[in-house]
């Protein structure tokens, strides 16, 4: 090879290393300006991932520690150990990606952290909610009791108070002989304490002192009402036994009262409950019979055999031919025949033969009075004696009642009165 050739050939090999050089030179800048950069980007991107941890880790570390306050003030400290986080230990480390991955493992764990707290709190809302509903509810349990106690005691105090004053207003009433008050005083009395002292012997005086009274007085229709009473309230009250004995009409077994209805008696043969009055129709019976025109009153006399009958009896209706009046000891039919004559008869069931009497009714209101006492019969119209039968055959006792045949009447009284005696 000649010397220029040799010449060229080395040139173009320099030219040739040069350009390597120039090119791994420009290469080795340029890696170095990309490694720079990367790190700069890495260190920024470090610094930022850094600053966004630090700040969420406040923040949890902040909503945490204010969850702990609201448990430890409300005394679920217990809780404290299930809802604590793990703090991340200190480490030295120089490795940034470590120190970010802690950093992000506790800003993973805080937001649990925090809702378990949240939870726990709801919770102990919820326990001190239900605590605070039990304690208002005991609270007016025993407001209520309370209450109720005083009620009680209030009450008692009260009757304690009301019974004595009736007491005292009873026993004034008493000795001011004003009788209606004071059974009214022991009435009430009675429906608050019935045994209270003496109150049944003055109910018991409130009665027998104006029958004392009204005997003696001769004002027999206010003894017969006080004595009546009385002897229900107690029969044996002092002299009443005795007082009875003496005057038998003085005490009423039997009272009618048809303001409300027949009262039990029964609505046949014409009769039926009318404005206050039991009426007969004067209807007959089927055929001839001892029962087939009288009723029975309702009351149970059983086998008292002596008692006095008074019914007040007005014939609403002249008859051409009939005949009606009490009935007494299921045996005889005593009253008023009017059939041409007008006479005070006795009917029997076996024609027992007893002589009649003149008496016309008229169309006014009587009084019919009939005593049955042992074999003795007693009729008394408006307070006239009409005749007296002596030895009647029926002793025994029966019922009472009354008979109309073939005449229209108005009974608005009946009355059974007598000693409960028998034989």
């Amino acid at each position: 090879m000649s010397e220029p050739g040799l010449i060229q050939q080395q040139r173009a090999i320099l030219r040739t290393f040069r350009q390597a050089t120039s090119q791994r030179a420009k290469a080795e800048t340029d890696a170095e300006t990309r490694g720079k950069a990367e790190r700069e980007a890495a260190d920024a991107a470090l610094n930022q991932a850094r600053q966004k941890a630090a700040a969420q880790l406040a923040q949890a570390q902040k909503a945490q520690e204010q969850a702990q306050a609201a448990m430890t003030q409300a005394g679920l400290q217990y809780l404290l150990e299930q809802t604590q986080p793990a703090k991340p230990a200190a480490h030295s480390s120089a490795n940034p990606a470590q120190e970010l991955a802690r950093y992000v493992s506790v800003a993973v764990e805080a937001p649990a952290s925090i809702q378990a707290g949240i939870e726990a709190l709801q919770q102990w809302r919820i326990v001190a909610a239900s605590r605070r509903r039990l304690r208002r509810l005991a609270f007016t349990a025993f407001v209520l009791v309370a209450l109720l106690v005083l009620l009680v005691v209030g009450f008692r105090g009260y009757q304690t108070w009301r019974t004595e004053q009736l007491y005292r207003a009873a026993v004034t009433d008493l000795e001011a002989g004003q009788w209606e008050k004071a059974r009214a005083d022991l009435q009430k009395l009675a429906s608050i304490d019935s045994n209270y002292k003496d109150s049944k012997i003055l109910l018991c005086e409130s009665y027998y002192r104006p029958a004392v009274a009204a005997v003696q007085a001769g004002q027999w229709d206010v003894a017969k009402e006080a004595i009546t009473q009385l002897y229900r309230l107690d029969p044996t009250y002092k002299d009443i036994p005795s007082l009875i004995t003496a005057h038998p009409e003085l005490l009423i077994l039997y009272q009618a009262d048809w303001s409300s209805g027949p009262d039990g008696w029964p609505q046949s043969f014409g009769w039926r409950a009318l404005n206050g009055m039991l009426v007969s129709d004067g209807a007959y019976g089927p055929g001839w019979g001892w029962r087939s025109n009288w009723i029975a009153a309702p009351c149970q006399l059983g086998q008292v055999p002596d008692y006095i009958v008074e019914a007040e009896i007005q014939l609403a209706q002249p008859t051409s031919c009939g005949c009606f009046g009490i009935v007494v000891r299921e045996a005889y039919q005593v009253g008023v025949h009017v059939c041409g004559y007008q006479r005070v008869l006795i009917g029997t069931p076996d024609d027992e033969p007893f002589e009649g009497h003149d008496f016309s009714p008229g169309n006014s209101w009587h009084k019919y009075h009939v005593e049955v006492k042992g074999n003795t019969l007693t009729v008394i119209i408006d307070g006239q004696l009409i005749a007296e039968f002596k030895n009647i055959r029926h002793l025994s006792g029966g019922a009472a009642g009354l008979w109309s045949d073939r005449t229209r009447i108005n009974v608005r009284s009946f009355t059974v009165s007598g000693a409960m005696t028998t034989r």
